[in-house]
């Protein structure tokens, strides 16, 4: 249950220890990215197991060690849409409060 304490926990971390998450873990954050993308019909993935991904992203800093992501995907014709930025705002940080209430640390990147 996310909570007040939650939201002061709550902070940006870029660096990782590297290994996955449990299956709990992963099971339960599943759980939480497939209610937030039924609820708002955003096309939201949570993606296991790809330590590669911020390879190849650099533009907003260095992330390291994170082998977990969440991943909001949206076409082409949405993307700088004031709607779309601000839903996926809303949903993505109910994830990344339910990430914080497991324990789990997070950052948001673009």
């Amino acid at each position: 249950m996310i909570t007040v304490e939650t939201i002061r926990e709550r902070h940006s971390v870029r660096e990782y220890d590297g290994g996955p998450l449990d299956q709990a873990e992963f099971d339960v954050l599943g759980a939480v990215v497939e209610e937030c993308a039924r609820e708002s019909g955003l096309n939201i993935q949570l993606v296991g197991d790809n330590p590669e991904v911020f390879n190849v992203i650099a533009r907003f800093g260095l992330i390291r060690g994170c082998r977990t992501h969440v991943a909001f995907v949206i076409d082409d014709a949405k993307a700088g849409d004031v709607a779309a930025d601000e839903a996926i705002g809303y949903w993505g940080q109910r994830i990344v409060l339910a990430a914080q209430d497991m324990g789990l640390n997070t950052c948001w990147c673009a």
